[in-house]
């Protein structure tokens, strides 16, 4: 299996009022868009995952080709803002 190179930033990362743009460090105003609707993201989650490692985080969709963002999945109801699907 080949090894891709690691992702700077997490391609479902976003600002609240710009789903295109991100903020280069950890930053309340950001949402994850791999989730309909987009979700809160704690600056801790977002600078362990979204900004350093966002293929571990459990949020994660592969891309499409080209970096498009795969359709997001549904919004976990009973999970806590920021916090990481079990």
């Amino acid at each position: 299996m080949p090894q891709h190179p690691p992702l700077p930033t997490c391609p479902y990362l976003g600002r609240v009022d710009d789903p295109d743009t991100v903020y280069l460090e950890p930053h309340p105003a950001h949402r994850c868009y791999a989730t309909d609707p987009a979700t809160d993201i704690e600056v801790a989650h977002q600078r362990v995952f979204c900004h350093a490692d966002p293929i571990a985080c459990a949020r994660f969709i592969p891309p499409l080709a080209h970096g498009r963002r795969a359709a997001p999945r549904p919004a976990d109801a009973g999970a806590a803002p920021g916090a990481a699907p079990a």
